[in-house]
């Protein structure tokens, strides 16, 4: 065997930890300084060799190791007994791996630490990385379920403890339900998934459907003459997301360990450590907009570890594929998007201002940045403001959801309606008749709608490279100048806001589906898995 040293040449982090049908799943990244060396791991006499390649895409670190290297491990259950994890070089001996979990992967560093599957109980031996696995039976997790939170957590987040006790008085009844969870933001639905729970709430097939958002939410008495709400943060919510076979959304924020996280840190939070073990839903990825430039970086699969991830383009659903999100085909699934089923034109006088944000903006320089300076003098031109009263055109400005506490940085004529955040967007992309927007996403709405675009490139877009190109696939002109926004757009009001058929052709040319059955193709895909 090499007198390498083991611990300087490879290290792995395990980031997802899961069991379905009887295969025991490990997930994670690794760093290694040789094409030579192997990680393995040994359970009841056999050797599983992990599948190890390098990663496209680069950028989290997890416990001081890089994602550069991501593997696959698959153990299929048989019996009790222990899983150990090694190095192999040169098919040699195998020496102990030096391992850890990232607080993604459900298995913290607390005594009694462990994780459950569908059929198995997972606990750390020791100190190890190392783990037993055994069947899963009520009294077993009992048992490992209180020695874990009386060990841990003496003392502390007293609700949460009464939930997991909640927990496994219901566990016998509850763990043989089909339940779903299904959201948008947590304080709004509008979305893909108030679309979908719309959709799958009328059908009969034995699944219980609850949608998540925040109580004060205004589109609560909306949502409830549709089905179940749970409250966004409740104990309630939390007791379900133990349950829930499948958690379904737009924006990802209602998952347990969103909803526990306080602060977004790779290093985890102690509230969600008391839940992770039990955590085993399937995360289903609806989308809130196409995807335009690379987004890897916080969906990728060692960190989201999604189960199905829907597109709506195919340049959109090649990108996913093909830049280091690390899904493949039986995940990335191109059936549209849910709301575009509902999509409608109610055309009116009406233009519609909607820029996207920008993350590069701290909060306190908003006011005075030269993103805020340049919509506002759009939203204060005279040119703009008389030829729109001239034409009989309202202007509607809404400022991106991320910034709406601070809309009162925003000024505009007194012509102009600035939008309050709970106004239905659905509402504003059948009623508008152009739109104006930067890279939002937005415009894909309206394109889908055959109604024009104009894109206003006045500040630097934040996410970077795109597959796609703005002058040769957007769906209308790309202007970076005010004065030729302001010319561009009177010229659309004197031509009663028609589409251009070039733009038309495009908007034919991008999307897969236009048939009204994205809902369809979605529930089809998801009740599958």
């Amino acid at each position: 065997m090499s007198n390498l040293n083991y611990d300087d040449i490879f290290k792995a982090v395990i980031t997802i930890t899961e069991e379905y049908n009887k295969l025991i799943h490990f997930a994670g990244v690794c760093s290694t300084k040789s094409d030579n060396i192997k990680f393995v791991a040994r359970y009841n006499g056999y050797v599983y060799e992990s599948e190890l390649s390098k990663s496209r895409q680069t950028g989290w670190d997890f416990n001081g190791v890089s994602d550069s290297f991501i593997f696959d491990l698959y153990i299929p259950f048989e019996n009790e007994g222990d899983i150990d994890f090694f190095v192999q070089e040169d098919n040699k001996n195998l020496v102990p791996a030096i391992i850890s979990y990232a607080f993604t992967s459900r298995i913290s560093d607390l005594p009694h630490s462990f994780f459950i599957g569908d059929h198995t109980l997972l606990t750390r031996t020791g100190n190890s990385g190392s783990l037993h696995a055994e069947t899963l039976e009520y009294k077993k997790l009992c048992n490992i379920v209180n020695s874990y939170i009386n060990e841990n957590f003496n003392g502390k987040f007293q609700e949460d403890k009464d939930v997991v006790k909640e927990y496994l008085a219901q566990y016998q009844v509850m763990s043989k339900k089909k339940i779903w969870l299904i959201s948008d933001r947590p304080d709004r639905a509008d979305d893909n998934g108030e679309y979908f729970f719309k959709y799958s709430a009328k059908i009969n097939d034995g699944i219980e459907k609850y949608f998540i958002v925040a109580e004060n939410s205004p589109d609560v008495k909306r949502l409830e003459q549709v089905g179940n709400i749970v409250y966004h943060g409740s104990a309630r919510h939390k007791l379900l997301c133990l349950f829930a076979e499948k958690f379904i959304s737009a924006h990802l924020h209602g998952r347990l360990r969103d909803v526990c996280y306080e602060k977004w840190t790779i290093h985890g939070n102690e509230q969600y450590s008391l839940y992770s073990g039990l955590d085993k839903t399937k995360t289903i990825f609806l989308q809130h907009g196409i995807i335009l430039h690379d987004m890897a970086y916080g969906l990728k699969k060692s960190y989201q570890n999604l189960k199905l991830f829907f597109t709506t383009s195919r340049h959109e659903y090649n990108s996913i594929l093909e830049s280091g999100y690390g899904y493949d085909e039986s995940i990335v699934k191109l059936t549209g998007m849910p709301r575009y089923d509902s999509l409608y034109d109610n055309k009116r006088k009406k233009i519609f201002f909607a820029p996207t944000w920008r993350y590069s903006i701290p909060s306190d320089e908003l006011q005075n940045s030269d993103y805020c300076k340049a919509i506002n003098r759009l939203l204060c031109d005279k040119r703009f403001i008389d030829e729109t009263k001239k034409q009989g055109y309202e202007i509607l400005f809404k400022p991106h959801p991320k910034f709406a506490e601070f809309a009162h940085y925003f000024k505009a004529d007194e012509y102009v309606q600035i939008l309050d955040y709970n106004v239905s967007y659905n509402k504003l992309f059948a009623e508008s008749s152009l739109l104006i927007t930067d890279y939002s996403s937005t415009a894909f709405d309206f394109a889908y709608l055959k109604k024009p675009v104009v894109y206003y490139h006045f500040f630097p877009n934040h996410i970077g490279q795109s597959y796609f190109d703005y002058e040769t696939m957007g769906f209308g002109e790309v202007i970076t100048e005010h004065d030729g926004l302001v010319d561009t757009v009177i010229k659309y009001m004197e031509n009663n806001c028609a589409m251009d058929e070039k733009y038309k052709q495009r908007a034919e040319d991008f999307f897969a589906y236009t048939d009204k059955n994205n809902n369809k193709r979605v529930y089809n895909e998801i009740i599958r898995i």
